[in-house]
């Protein structure tokens, strides 16, 4: 589990609207990408990821094998650029993109220059398929690359 500085307590519990204390958040005891995208070579990614937040429980409860805990964790789904070079904090990985609130981003894809989203349902909530077009810059040819090389 990775433990979370207070200062990412205090906003993640701004951010989500939770009622708890910072010390009764732990850390974060999952982050796991179910797909990725590839936007600029060779480290900019589109990813969309499962975050498991644990969370300290008030008090002592059994599971139904009568077996104690005083845990528990709180299921995020998220979706987000990932830059190779540099760590995000939390906070960066729960930013939202638009406009448009994603439920749960499970599945991404880039091509011709647009990058799909497929957002699960659940609940009350319809399958989603989101699509962005972006303006990225245009990929250097193998010549292009060398001279920025050689002359910067």
């Amino acid at each position: 589990m990775r433990p979370l500085a207070l200062s990412e307590k205090i906003a993640l519990i701004d951010k989500l609207k939770l009622r708890m204390q910072p010390p009764a958040l732990l850390g974060i005891a999952e982050s796991y990408v179910l797909s990725e995208a590839l936007i600029i070579r060779p480290s900019l990614y589109f990813v969309c990821r499962r975050i498991r937040i644990a969370y300290a429980l008030p008090d002592v409860r059994l599971d139904p094998n009568n077996q104690p805990y005083d845990y528990d964790t709180l299921l995020l789904y998220t979706a987000h650029f990932f830059d190779c070079a540099q760590e995000p904090s939390i906070l960066d990985l729960l930013t939202d993109l638009t406009t448009v609130p994603l439920k749960r981003p499970m599945d991404c894809l880039m091509t011709d220059g647009h990058l799909y989203i497929a957002d699960g349902g659940g609940d009350d909530n319809l399958n989603s398929i989101h699509v962005w077009q972006l303006n990225l810059p245009p990929e250097l040819t193998e010549e292009e690359k060398l001279q920025k090389k050689l002359y910067g």
